[in-house]
């Protein structure tokens, strides 16, 4: 906590979120964390590829190296071997620290790989990403307010325009689940539109 309160440079996470829900959460005293300062992979590699696994272990595995998940999977057979969860793996456990350790030495790897092409190619809307994760950090710690009657009232509006917004899709586009990364960008790209500009 500390170190974190002082820090003042530039820092890399991969799924920051998570990270920062989960140091703020057990390090109250460092009340605000240092957003403008950090960067996040996860948000980078699904800008760059949304198709393709943006978890810290493949993505290590494809722009690191091949054997980058290998502490993953023998930390993984152990548990399951000796019934083993994360609140009662042995903290002596080698494959535990060798795990915990690489994390960090990946994420900064992969930082290495993709800093440049997002801030180059990428930049508005790796910003506009990173103002969505603090702000979902945000109401995942602290809640959101809501007015219930409200939500009540337009549940049974939005579920209707959903599935209007569905069939429309379906058929202008063959688009049978807006949900998926993969069918939006084929529908895009059979239509030439080019969704790496700002329009």
């Amino acid at each position: 906590a500390e170190a974190l309160a002082e820090y003042e440079e530039p820092m890399v996470l991969h799924n920051s979120k998570f990270d920062i829900r989960f140091l703020t959460h057990h390090l109250p005293e460092l009340k605000a964390w240092k957003w403008h300062l950090t960067n996040d992979t996860l948000s980078m590699s699904h800008l760059m590829d949304p198709l393709r696994p943006a978890g810290l272990k493949p993505l290590s595995a494809r722009l690191v190296d091949p054997k980058a998940a290998a502490a993953q999977r023998l930390l993984d057979e152990a548990l399951t071997k000796n019934k083993w969860t994360w609140d009662t793996v042995p903290l002596d456990f080698q494959y535990y620290w060798v795990y915990a350790a690489m994390d960090p030495v990946l994420t900064c790897y992969i930082y290495e790989k993709l800093a440049d092409h997002v801030e180059a190619s990428y930049k508005l809307a790796y910003d506009l990403e990173m103002g969505a994760t603090r702000v979902a950090a945000g109401m995942e710690s602290l809640g959101a307010r809501i007015d219930p009657d409200y939500c009540r009232r337009k549940i049974t509006d939005l579920i209707a325009w959903g599935d209007q917004a569905r069939t429309y899709l379906k058929e202008a586009y063959g688009i049978a689940n807006p949900g998926s990364s993969a069918q939006v960008l084929r529908a895009l790209d059979a239509n030439n539109v080019d969704y790496l500009k700002k329009r």
